[in-house]
């Protein structure tokens, strides 16, 4: 089973995340900045991992990128397609976004990360593809139900301004914005790698991506006592 250098790196920088949190309970929070390298190289490996693994032209994954900036800056601005919500500030390092509200730089590349990923473990299933795109838009929008809880809740990276009835007070509206853009990006990428053989066998790559980052979220938001 193949592990891309940077599958192995993005693992190895969860580790120790989660290592260092434990760690805080014992001998006081760590500096700022190695909190924020860890997050931000964790991010860029597993972007690294995903695109490595899909496969496809720069232009496929960088329009794909641009369809999830684009979301994110016309959902701060119209709460559409994701619903009424704004950053925090917490998710380091941020920009000025709409209204004035900060607009986290490495969003974008995680989501590009989940989106890849996502579409990475529905390829690897030889379903039609027709079903690809919806598939894996699908997947998306449930594993960020998953996400919801920690992210908006003891990370407090976001926080909805008119709360819904899914997991971390995220609205209805939410998960079909999801299930919408992640399966935008996806389209760009079917068609160039459906017909690529080794592309069914690199499943894992996606599934290592998405368990990883979700245990990460979990164990650390957990030790810090809101989960």
């Amino acid at each position: 089973m193949d592990w891309p250098f940077a599958l192995r790196v993005y693992v190895g920088l969860a580790i120790f995340g989660v290592l260092g949190t434990f760690a805080e309970r014992f001998v006081g929070p760590a500096p700022v900045f190695i909190e924020r390298t860890v997050s931000l190289l964790m991010v860029g490996c597993g972007v690294a991992a995903v695109l490595q693994t899909l496969g496809v032209a720069p232009w496929r994954w960088i329009a794909a990128l641009g369809v999830g900036f684009a979301a994110e800056w016309v959902g701060l601005a119209t709460g559409l397609p994701f619903g009424r919500y704004e950053y925090t500030g917490r998710w380091w390092p941020s920009v000025p976004g709409p209204g004035g509200s900060p607009f986290p730089v490495p969003l974008p590349f995680a989501w590009l990360m989940l989106a890849g990923a996502c579409f990475v473990v529905v390829r690897s299933g030889r379903w039609n593809r027709t079903m690809l795109a919806p598939l894996a838009g699908l997947l998306a929008a449930l594993f960020d139900l998953g996400m919801e809880p920690v992210l908006a809740g003891p990370l407090g990276y976001w926080k909805w301004l008119e709360p819904g009835p899914l997991p971390g007070g995220a609205p209805i509206l939410n998960f079909f914005g999801w299930w919408l853009t992640a399966t935008i990006a996806a389209s760009l990428w079917t068609a160039r790698t459906y017909e690529d053989e080794r592309a069914h066998r690199r499943g894992h790559v996606g599934w290592v991506v998405l368990i990883t980052f979700g245990v990460f979220l979990w164990v650390v938001g957990a030790l810090r006592g809101g989960v």
